[in-house]
């Protein structure tokens, strides 16, 4: 009886010892709060006689503060005496978020249009609300009180 109490023992104890190691400990993966795929829904900004239209959805990265990822953006530009002109561009973007602000980027070399997005935080994690503005050879759009919207 001495002898299966002991073998017991020792076995539970084993298992104890080979059970619990420092290198069990796991911290949770820190997420982006800006990882995700956005959009900023369809917003117009009128200039006088000129009306400007802009869908963008972004697929965007964060780490340590820069913003990398890729944007699709169509710009439409309706004038009286010209029509219509519709832009769509679709590449890599750049930016910077300080957990509060993010400011992203995109240049098309083939059009020659720059289009920034600069906001903040309206509800963390969801919303930012700031500006967003398309500017070409000829003319520049600013659309105040963009929301970039968390999407699919």
């Amino acid at each position: 009886m001495r002898k299966s109490l002991f073998l017991i023992t020792v076995l539970a104890l084993s298992f104890l010892l080979f059970s619990c190691s420092k290198d069990n400990s796991t911290s949770p993966e820190q997420t982006s709060d800006v990882k995700g795929n956005w959009e900023i829904y369809s917003s117009q900004s009128s200039g006088g006689s000129l009306v400007y239209e802009i869908d963008a959805k972004y697929s965007l990265n964060e780490s340590n503060g820069n913003v990398s990822g890729t944007a699709d953006i169509t710009y439409v530009h309706r004038s009286g005496s010209f029509g219509m002109v519709t832009i769509q561009v679709a590449d890599n973007i750049a930016g910077t978020y300080d957990g509060t602000n993010i400011s992203v980027i995109l240049a098309d070399s083939f059009t020659g249009y720059t289009f920034t997005y600069e906001g903040s935080w309206v509800t963390k994690g969801e919303v930012f609300e700031g500006v967003f503005t398309a500017t070409g050879e000829d003319t520049t759009a600013v659309y105040n009180q963009s929301r970039l919207v968390i999407g699919n």
